[in-house]
């Protein structure tokens, strides 16, 4: 039975969007909590190996261009591993941001959509107020530095406690929706003037009338 089916056999949609925030157990959950709305944030709190951090807390952005590829699915992946596959970064860097983009796409299958990847280097605030996107689905993973933070605001309720993603959880993110709660709400982490950085990886599907 599918993350899906379960959750629709135990409650209706509309009861459905009192559970904001859910954590699921693989990239496969996370994403058709996406397709299917089933919760404005999804997180697969996932951890990296030693080494695996180490390589990239030791990568050398200083002359890194931001990445940014629109189009259709097939096409957007097509672009991103080819990017990735001929990139001068260390190889356990390049393959894990390649067999993350691959099994992104895979599970997204064929669906009729816009997509924008993107992958960003970013040393400012970047997005410094809380706020849902007007888009239809994000995924986002941090694997270098601070992870998206976010907090649960309902109208006249003070605004719940501030949590941080950390690096290389990966996160669904559910854009703004004309039948849900819209109350979960992120933003990029405040690191101006630190000396901080963060390499983040963004994932955008954008369907035909999904508000």
């Amino acid at each position: 039975m599918s993350l899906l089916q379960d959750l629709a056999e135990q409650e209706g949609k509309q009861e459905r969007a009192a559970e904001p925030v859910i954590f699921c157990h693989s990239l496969e959950a996370l994403i058709e909590a996406g397709l299917g709305d089933v919760a404005e944030l999804a997180l697969w709190p996932r951890q990296p190996s030693p080494g695996l951090a180490a390589a990239f807390e030791a990568l050398d952005c200083s002359s890194f261009e931001d990445l940014r590829v629109t189009g259709r699915p097939e096409d957007v992946r097509q672009r991103a591993v080819t990017w990735l596959t001929q990139s001068s970064w260390p190889a356990l860097v390049w393959q894990t941001l390649l067999g993350d983009v691959q099994a992104a796409f895979a599970c997204i299958g064929d669906i009729e959509a816009d997509c924008t990847f993107r992958l960003e280097y970013v040393t400012d605030d970047a997005c410094r107020k809380f706020h849902k996107d007007d888009t239809d689905f994000r995924l986002i993973t941090t694997y270098l530095g601070r992870g998206t933070q976010w907090r649960v605001e309902r109208a006249g309720e003070e605004p719940g406690p501030l949590h941080e993603m950390k690096p290389h959880e990966t996160a669904m993110l559910l854009g703004q929706r004309c039948s849900l709660e819209n109350c979960v709400l992120h933003r990029s982490p405040p690191i101006e003037g630190s000396g901080q950085a963060r390499l983040v990886l963004v994932l955008d599907f954008e369907r035909p009338d999904y508000c």
